[in-house]
């Protein structure tokens, strides 16, 4: 439908077709969150600190607390120093999912875009994800893409976007 290109756009990663956007936010303050996540080679650790070099041990489980993360970190062989494989090999989806949304848990935005941020999650695990997105989003420009009913009625303002029109 467009939305990751919408999303894309937004923050001037993809050039508009037509038209103007206005960016009314210091481009280097948002954080974008597509539905594959990055995933470098490197340790879990090494992951996080990409948000935040000076992360501490201690911020990084506080953030992955927070995305439900911690739990299957804590399972993988070295925790935190478990090496993973480009594009997250070795790991779900819903796990790469989780990692990235704990890197976002560990900035500090003033714009929060993410593309379908509870793909791959469970519903029980999906609920706790968007109560901490949205606890986090407090204060921040929050904007979800996202084909789940469940997620949308959490939301205040539902876009639709629908056969590239976007209905307000």
């Amino acid at each position: 439908a467009g939305k990751t290109t919408i999303l894309e756009t937004l923050v001037g990663l993809r050039p508009n077709a037509s038209g103007q956007v206005a960016h009314y936010f210091d481009k280097n303050q948002f954080v974008l969150i597509g539905q594959q996540p990055f995933m470098a080679l490197g340790s879990v650790a090494d992951f996080l600190r990409l948000a935040c070099p000076t992360a501490t041990t201690a911020h990084m489980w506080q953030a992955l607390e927070q995305a439900q993360a911690a739990d299957f970190v804590r399972l993988l062989p070295d925790g935190l120093d478990t090496v993973l494989g480009t594009r997250g090999h070795g790991i779900s989806g819903g796990q790469a999912h989780r990692l990235a949304l704990a890197r976002l848990f560990l900035t500090d935005p003033t714009l929060i875009l993410l593309d379908e941020p509870t793909a791959y999650l469970d519903g029980q695990t999906r609920d706790q994800v968007l109560a901490a997105i949205l606890r986090f989003a407090q204060g921040r420009a929050l904007l979800i893409a996202t084909h789940d009913e469940a997620v949308a009625a959490q939301l205040p303002h539902r876009w639709l976007l629908d056969q590239q029109q976007l209905y307000v």
